[in-house]
């Protein structure tokens, strides 16, 4: 009897072919219906695709400006004894975001963690790892991102959550993120594609990370709240995942 193909079987080509139409075009984040009806939609322009700490990584999005993109060192660590290897980074960086009422200064954190071991059992390499992203625009302006997912399924479908966490907006007001991995065609990957933050399940607004990127805002937000949110999500768009990593 033929067993049907994997969930890593399947991905591989869905991979292949997302990685195809984004040499033709860029790669888009298949945005939720629901979040594409509660929000609307503004542009980041003039993104680089350079990283790093002696790149210009300033950029729009829409009428607020990202500028004075400064990285830490990401420090790492290796190890590994027998079966079994390890790994290990943090880092971080920091931006200003103008052009709202008063500047606001971002800063984000992020550590990994990942573990390998050799297993005669399976007649393979059994993994795990674990992602963090902190971020804040100012007191009670913060975002929270967490995982800690296994390898046993590296390419997640477009409803797995691979960082999820809380939005603060104020001391008030906390919001749900879960990271969003579809690309437009249908095809999924690991990395984040982008997030969306939901409001008491209902959603709220949306980043997409990849080049140049997107942002979804609430269509009535106070100024002085969709600058904080918009840095937030800047955040977010400047955390470059442990594979991807220059």
């Amino acid at each position: 009897m033929l067993r049907p193909p994997s969930r890593i079987a399947r991905s591989v080509p869905a991979l292949a072919c997302a990685l195809a139409l984004a040499a033709c075009h860029p790669a888009r984040l298949a945005v939720p219906s629901d979040v594409a009806a509660a929000t609307e939609v503004v542009d980041v322009r003039n993104r680089s695709g350079a990283t790093g700490m002696l790149a210009n990584e300033d950029f729009e999005i829409g009428d607020l400006r990202v500028r004075g993109v400064d990285r830490s060192a990401t420090s790492s660590m290796r190890w590994s004894a027998g079966s079994v290897s390890k790994s290990e980074s943090d880092g971080g960086y920091t931006f200003r975001l103008e052009g709202g009422e008063a500047p606001l200064e971002g800063e984000c954190r992020h550590a990994n963690e990942r573990a390998s071991m050799r297993s005669a059992l399976l007649m393979g390499n059994v993994s795990a790892a674990s992602e963090s992203l902190d971020c804040a625009c100012g007191q009670d302006v913060r975002v929270r991102l967490r995982t800690n997912a296994g390898g046993a399924t590296p390419f997640p479908s477009a409803d797995d959550s691979r960082l999820t966490g809380h939005l603060l907006l104020d001391a008030g007001r906390t919001f749900t993120v879960r990271s969003l991995h579809g690309f437009e065609g249908g095809a999924t990957v690991h990395v984040a594609a982008g997030y969306r933050v939901d409001r008491d399940g209902s959603p709220f607004a949306a980043v997409e990370v990849l080049a140049p990127g997107r942002v979804f805002l609430p269509r009535e937000l106070a100024p002085a709240d969709r600058a904080r949110l918009t840095c937030l999500l800047t955040g977010m768009i400047l955390y470059v995942p442990p594979s991807d990593r220059r």
